[in-house]
């Protein structure tokens, strides 16, 4: 997996206590939709029970210009520490993972659960973001 160390350039709270968070992209970082990153904080001046980093899905087009991560800032260290950090601060992804999708076996069940803010489309007819059919 390719690890880049990229700038945070921006933020802007899109809902109550969810922030969209704004990375420099590096020229190399080929995206795809439906992929996710994983962050991870070079310096964490707070740790808690959980892991130094989260993966996000990415909620920037291919052909955007920055990556951006969206997610809820709830009780982790991590995201405390995140929401907080001033503009122009390095942090380590790695990526881009994925795509995310079902199986594609339709008689094996497939059970999807939604939560969060994870604002990705899905449907019993149209199957999860809306690519796949579920019968």
């Amino acid at each position: 997996m390719t690890s880049y160390q990229c700038i945070r350039t921006d933020h802007e709270e899109v809902a109550e206590r969810t922030i969209s968070f704004h990375f420099e992209k590096p020229a190399d970082f080929q995206v795809k939709a439906r992929q996710l990153v994983d962050a991870e904080l070079i310096e964490l001046p707070e740790m808690d029970s959980q892991a130094a980093g989260r993966a996000f899905p990415i909620a920037s087009a291919p052909y955007y210009g920055e990556l951006l991560v969206a997610t809820r800032v709830g009780n982790s260290a991590f995201k405390r520490v995140l929401a907080g950090l001033p503009f122009g601060t390095e942090l380590k992804l790695e990526g881009p993972m994925g795509p995310i999708s079902l199986h594609r076996n339709p008689a094996k069940a497939a059970l999807l659960l939604a939560g969060g803010i994870r604002i990705k489309p899905f449907s019993r007819d149209r199957g999860l973001y809306g690519t796949e059919t579920m019968n």
